[in-house]
């Protein structure tokens, strides 16, 4: 079983043109038929269907996704270097040198068991305009692709 914890990424305007900084958080261009829900935060985020709601919980069908990942260690230290090893890669550090869009959510991964996990995976839900997603160029960083699926989301 699988424990998921998801935050949305958000970034702020670097008004200082002579210093870099992440990219602007800007508002997607969406075509009606789809509308990202609020909880999306106005950036992108995984797209699905709403098959039933129940009393607490949603059934829903999600659409293919692709993700970038890394390897955290459950601890605030462990969870900030997955964090910054993760804004890297979409500020650039890719084998594009590719700058790619804010998108929500971030989600923390992990094994239950009968002990607290101490490890899992931090994952940046990639835009789904992105058909080849560059290589990161951080060896502890990877891609990762998950097909079409049905969940249930409280």
């Amino acid at each position: 079983m699988l424990a998921y914890r998801t935050s949305p990424l958000t970034s702020t305007v670097n008004k200082n043109p002579r210093k870099t900084g992440p990219p602007a958080r800007t508002k997607l261009d969406i075509p009606e038929e789809y509308q990202h829900p609020a909880f999306c935060n106005g950036v992108e985020c995984p797209k699905y269907r709403l098959v039933k709601k129940y009393p607490g919980f949603e059934h829903r069908e999600y659409d293919a996704t692709k993700w970038v990942s890394t390897p955290v260690t459950l601890d605030d230290e462990g969870t900030e270097a997955a964090y910054i090893n993760l804004f890297k890669y979409i500020n650039g550090s890719n084998s594009e040198g590719m700058h790619l869009s804010i998108t929500s959510p971030v989600v923390v991964s992990f094994k239950l068991g009968y002990r607290e996990p101490k490890t899992g995976t931090m994952s940046i839900f990639l835009s789904a305009n992105l058909k080849n997603p560059p290589a990161p160029l951080n060896s502890n960083t990877f891609l990762q692709s998950y097909p079409k699926a049905s969940l249930y989301v409280k």
